[in-house]
């Protein structure tokens, strides 16, 4: 910047010059401005990033906790847990009457809240007393739309313990 003195002649230029240089630091000043603006938005865009996923971390981890049981037909029953999008299913339960040899088509359902993203094949484990019977053999079929079937050979005897567990994602809402 150019100084101005009494009785300069030339004032008109050093004041033009002088706006030249203001009109460049400005420029200068607005660029680097811009930049940094630039760095700020970019790391709140980074910081907005993590903080979602972490949210839904937090909500996939500390969603409500549900609990159901199932019937699986000739008398079994079944847990469904969840806890988050993830579900459990747990049988421990007497086969109260004779199972045919087969494909069945359940009329029980999985209810909604509780059903798998994709279909779920589940080989299940038949026991008298303490006596695991491997000849007695059965596959339960879980749907995502909420349809069971089995498909069994030997497990026409009752009452007899069955015994299975599967877990499996569900993008079903939480139920109320």
């Amino acid at each position: 910047m150019h100084k101005f003195v009494k009785g300069d002649s030339d004032y008109h230029e050093l004041l033009n010059d002088n706006f030249d240089e203001l009109d460049g630091n400005l420029e200068t000043s607005s660029n680097q401005l811009t930049a940094a603006l630039k760095v700020v938005t970019d790391d709140l865009t980074n910081y907005a990033k993590k903080t979602e996923v972490k949210a839904d971390i937090e909500a996939a981890t500390t969603k409500v906790y549900q609990k159901t049981a199932v019937g699986l037909g000739y008398g079994v029953t079944a847990t469904l847990t969840r806890i988050g999008n993830i579900v459990n299913l747990s049988i421990n339960s007497n086969q109260t009457s004779s199972r045919p040899d087969g494909r069945a088509n359940l009329t029980e359902m999985i209810p909604a809240g509780f059903r798998p993203t994709s279909s779920q094949t589940v080989d299940a484990h038949a026991y008298v007393a303490d006596n695991l019977n491997a000849d007695r053999y059965m596959l339960m079929f879980f749907y995502s739309n909420g349809s069971i079937s089995s498909l069994s050979k030997n497990m026409t005897s009752a009452p007899l313990t069955i015994a299975l567990a599967a877990t499996w994602l569900t993008s079903d809402v939480i139920p109320t």
